[in-house]
């Protein structure tokens, strides 16, 4: 399972050119500060001085300007770009959006920046994004933990697990230089410690893993916190049969909240609680045009919670994303006819459903105290991609009587993400443009894009396989 998500991630590490992730320049400006400089970036209104250091800017301008959000660009041919080196050109402030954000990913990516030495940009930007990688190992193994805790045997973990590794849009943010990765990985663990406690598997370990995991994760990305409501009703869900259970979840998510205070105390303006821009048109336009139309509604909670490469601008063919919506509903339409007279499966729907909801609404609000529902983006969502994945497994099992549903649930995933890679290289590189891609492919310095491609799909399908084989049932002699 940890193979495939690290498969997986090399081969999208490769095959997105430089900084092409969203906002992936302005995370990776923020590990080049720390790595140059040895300190966090200044608090935003604090922030002085020129966004991004001076070979980032010139590669932004070469290979983002002109091509993100025009589909009839194509990038130019690497052999002809030429970026500033040198000490000088490494320098920068580290101001810009992310300066804003906690710590956790960028100092993990400082470290492997500075591994990288004195070598070309590019290769620099790799280091940083493989850090990712390594974020998306540690979400796999948890992936599968939750599997073996809630789902069973070991086959149905399997298919269980790799639901969630297989999840596109995760897919791509795993693989780029960016905090996401990390905020993923932690709520990943902090589902599999809760479910340890609720199936009272080692639970003091779990609850120390379960507590390091929140403390971790409301470092990693300020979004994590707005996941914690859900976790905590899950977690008192899990302990309701303690002696004091409110007590007890409060104890549990008390380390994250003295990091996340301790965070802000270090710099009022870095979570963005004090920044405030003035709101572009008013509430009702912005709900009706930005919130509320349907063709916003599909982009932001279908198309961008399933798979979008690029600056969420490269979109797989719509029948996918349509085929994805009718899995939710078929979901749905099984939990509710089949599994919600349990008790057990209605509080974990319900807790999920509010919880989301509850995260729904926070990250709107967020954005009009920023001034701008735009910003809103499904793949916030992300992080509870695991709650989601056990409920999808759930519903589409019971509507099928088995795992059937689910396996083509997962084969469905597996062509998502080869139709997403395919449109990416053609959206990139062009219809035959074998020399564009071979330059770019060499500047990285690892020719591994076609290996880990192949690696990847074959042990997505072996998983997969394995997960859909019947179990043998003993044979029975006649009397």
């Amino acid at each position: 399972m940890v193979g495939l998500a690290l498969a997986k991630g090399l081969f999208l590490s490769l095959l997105e050119p430089p900084f092409h992730g969203p906002d992936e320049p302005y995370h990776f400006d923020h590990a080049q500060a720390i790595a140059e400089g040895g300190r966090l970036p200044p608090p935003a209104l604090d922030c002085r001085g020129p966004m991004f250091s001076e070979e980032v800017r010139a590669a932004v301008q070469s290979t983002v300007q002109g091509v993100a959000f025009h589909p009839e660009a194509r990038l130019p041919p690497r052999d002809g770009l030429h970026w500033p080196t040198g000490p000088a050109a490494r320098t920068t402030t580290g101001c810009g959006p992310a300066a804003i954000y906690p710590p956790l990913w960028y100092a993990a990516a400082a470290a492997a920046y500075r591994f990288a030495g004195d070598r070309p940009l590019q290769q620099r930007l790799l280091a940083t994004r493989w850090v990712s990688v390594a974020w998306s190992g540690v979400a796999a193994l948890a992936a599968l933990a939750l599997g073996i805790l809630l789902v069973g045997p070991l086959r149905r973990a399997l298919l269980f697990a790799v639901l969630v590794v297989l999840q596109p849009m995760a897919g791509v943010m795993n693989a780029l230089a960016n905090s996401e990765s990390a905020a993923l990985a932690c709520a990943a663990v902090a589902f599999a410690a809760l479910a340890a406690i609720h199936r009272r598997v080692a639970p003091r370990a779990a609850r120390a893993v379960l507590s390091c995991a929140l403390a971790l994760g409301v470092l990693s990305k300020p979004g994590f916190a707005l996941a914690c409501p859900l976790l905590a009703a899950l977690a008192f869900l899990a302990l309701r049969r303690r002696r004091h259970p409110l007590l007890e979840t409060t104890a549990l998510f008390a380390p994250a909240a003295l990091a996340l205070a301790a965070f802000e105390l270090l710099g009022p303006a870095r979570l963005g609680l004090h920044h405030e821009i003035e709101a572009s048109g008013s509430l009702r336009d912005q709900l009706l045009h930005r919130v509320l139309a349907p063709k916003r509604l599909f982009d932001v909670w279908v198309e961008q919670v399933w798979m979008k490469h690029g600056w969420m601008d490269i979109n797989v063919p719509r029948p996918l994303y349509l085929l994805l919506a009718l899995a939710t509903v078929l979901a749905a339409a099984g939990l509710y006819r089949v599994r919600l007279h349990r008790r057990r499966e209605r509080a974990i729907a319900l807790s999920v459903g509010g919880g989301s909801m509850l995260m729904v609404l926070a990250l709107y609000g967020v954005a009009w105290q920023r001034g701008d529902l735009l910003w809103v983006q499904g793949r916030y969502v992300l992080v509870l991609f695991p709650a989601y994945a056990y409920l999808l497994y759930r519903g589409l099992s019971a509507l099928s009587g088995g795992p059937r549903l689910a396996w083509a649930f997962g084969m469905l995933l597996a062509l998502v993400n080869v139709a997403g890679a395919a449109t990416a290289m053609r959206r990139f590189y062009g219809h035959g443009a074998s020399s564009t891609l071979a330059g770019w492919q060499a500047g990285w310095g690892v020719p591994l894009l076609a290996p880990s491609g192949a690696v990847a799909l074959a042990l997505a399908l072996l998983l997969l396989g394995l997960g859909a084989w019947p179990r043998r049932r003993p044979a029975v002699r006649a009397p």
